[in-house]
């Protein structure tokens, strides 16, 4: 009985240790950078359409994140340009959480008749540090997020890049959603309802 109790709690440890160096595996584009990209088909659609439907969508995106800059909207060209920036917190709860970093990134969205392209690329983890008036302020450095190994911190490391994961994918989530929606026809001022007064 001891000694199953004793295998029991050894096979746990490793599990737990190789859960916590699980790497992530974030797509690579060809010169080597994370590139989360997708080109989905949206028949029966002009370049036009699509294009309004995605700047209907950029509030929704704002949402997910701290910061939000529009810095290309082209109808003509049929382009949105996006900088992203969201804080990342350390892997505690309550008021052990503290601030640990922030990522930025780039969402490009370009749009062709009956298609659409996103791309989220550019990611990059800034560290900060506390000043001496104990506010958290960037250093200046950074880290790629293509970059795997964080030595003396690739627990911490593992956990950005998953929270990095997972935020982007909840994002795409709503680009391929919304997409798919077709705008509704606004009303005219002049269509309102006429309401007949009972005396």
């Amino acid at each position: 009985m001891k000694k199953r109790r004793l295998t029991l709690f050894a096979l746990s440890f490793v599990l737990t240790a190789i859960t916590m160096q699980a790497q992530v595996n974030l797509p690579l584009n060809s010169s080597g950078k994370v590139e989360i990209a997708d080109v989905v088909a949206l028949d029966s659609t002009t370049r036009f359409e699509l294009y309004d439907r995605a700047s209907g969508l950029l509030a929704e995106l704002a949402g997910f994140v701290d910061k939000f800059t529009i810095t290309e909207q082209d109808v003509i060209s049929g382009k949105i340009v996006c900088d992203m920036k969201f804080t990342l917190y350390t892997n505690q709860v309550g008021i052990l959480k503290k601030e640990a970093g922030s990522i930025t990134y780039k969402l490009t969205m370009d749009f062709k008749d009956n298609k659409y392209r996103y791309a989220f690329t550019d990611m990059v983890f800034h560290y900060i540090k506390q000043d001496r008036t104990y506010k958290m302020v960037t250093t200046g450095q950074t880290k790629g997020l293509e970059e795997t190994k964080a030595g003396g911190w690739q627990k911490a490391w593992n956990h950005y890049r998953a929270t990095t994961s997972s935020k982007i994918a909840s994002q795409a989530n709503v680009i391929i959603t919304r997409m798919k929606e077709k705008k509704k026809a606004a009303t005219p001022a002049n269509a309102a309802e006429t309401k007949k007064l009972d005396w």
